[in-house]
């Protein structure tokens, strides 16, 4: 995902919505395609500094994703891992990307918390967005994806060639 958002070195060609990430500059792509990392990065010791916005839109992205409202005052070291999850993942929503990168992104909320989740991340989806979730979770991945893709050795096989594929490493 890194090599997607222009972090890493890369080969191929990468089109969105007929824009070429070669074609423009990085800061420029990555206001298109928004990663949100397993570990939010934070610059700043409070929390709202990390947003450039107070709309009404972040208001509601914040009480969707069950955070208090006031929680743009609080100091960064006073959040849990699950908050953090969540804020970065609401600072990703308010720059409206065209696609989403998603790491994880439920790994460290309880399952409520992960349904609420889920739930804007199927509203960003019914909005055009394209989305790409990383997930441990065969379950969430069943719950969100129209097509699913397991990982092994570096490549990406089909959910529905799994199986043979298992075969065949170990037959």
């Amino acid at each position: 995902m890194r090599a997607i958002v222009d972090l890493d070195c890369s080969e191929g060609e990468l089109i969105l919505n007929k824009k070429r990430r070669d074609k423009m500059k990085a800061n420029k792509w990555r206001k298109l395609v928004a990663l949100v990392p397993a570990e939010t990065g934070w610059w700043s010791e409070k929390v709202g500094d990390h947003f450039f916005t107070d709309s009404d839109e972040l208001k509601k992205i914040i009480a969707a994703l069950d955070l208090p409202a006031n929680i743009f005052n609080w100091q960064v070291n006073r959040l849990s891992s699950g908050e953090k999850q969540r804020l970065g993942f609401a600072r990703a929503l308010i720059n409206k990307p065209e696609a989403l990168l998603l790491d994880e992104p439920s790994a460290a909320l309880d399952r409520l918390t992960t349904r609420k989740m889920e739930k804007l991340i199927k509203q960003q989806a019914k909005k055009g967005v394209s989305i790409i979730l990383v997930t441990h979770d065969e379950n969430q991945a069943k719950r969100m994806a129209n097509r699913i893709f397991y990982l092994k050795n570096g490549k990406l096989i089909p959910h529905k060639d799994i199986q043979s594929h298992k075969e065949k490493l170990n037959g």
